[in-house]
């Protein structure tokens, strides 16, 4: 893939989450939402976003595997996170201009 594919993936994948978080806000007593005691809303929404985002293997790797893919998650959604806070400024053309590493150190 080439870096615009992949900075545009970061901003869709943090538009997915903060979508679904909402969602889950919403939903607080809905039956289909099914939380366990100490699991906030984040934590649902990040364990239901690497669940489609990995839905071929999710259910049968390891608990490190697991947490590996939920810290690289993290480091993609502050990413998007600014990827949206530096296009809602200056407009989407600026991921053509930068590099991932220059997206990342903005």
């Amino acid at each position: 893939m080439d870096r615009i594919r992949v900075l545009l993936h970061r901003v869709l994948q943090y538009q997915f989450y903060l979508r679904f978080l909402e969602e889950v806000k919403q939903r607080v007593k809905d039956p289909e939402v099914k939380r366990k005691r100490g699991i906030r809303d984040v934590a649902y929404a990040m364990n239901h976003l690497l669940a489609k985002l990995y839905i071929d293997d999710w259910d049968l790797i390891g608990p490190a595997e697991k947490q590996r893919r939920r810290n690289l998650l993290h480091k993609q959604k502050h990413l998007g996170k600014r990827l949206i806070t530096l296009s809602s400024c200056m407009g989407f053309g600026i991921l053509l201009l930068g590099s991932l590493e220059a997206m990342g150190r903005m």
